[in-house]
């Protein structure tokens, strides 16, 4: 009988660690699905002000060699 129960006792003590890990794994996962939610707000925002500037302004707009490049084309 002390043989089961120390076998009982083990089995326990497996169970809790077990149990123990299982929390850890899925606040692990809890905090992946946070960042990769953050990153894709991230990434959905950006794409936005991109596409908004590509709306609103020429290309001239971007960069001082696109402007020069122009000039050089007019007679």
């Amino acid at each position: 009988e002390s043989k089961l129960k120390k076998l009982e006792d083990m089995i326990n003590q497996q169970t809790y660690i077990i149990r123990q890990q299982d929390e850890v794994i899925e606040r692990l996962k809890s905090k992946i699905l946070k960042i990769e939610t953050e990153r894709d707000h991230f990434l959905i925002v950006f794409l936005i002000v991109v596409l908004k500037s590509l709306i609103f302004f020429q290309p001239t707009d971007f960069h001082p060699i696109a402007v020069a490049v122009e000039n050089l084309n007019e007679p």
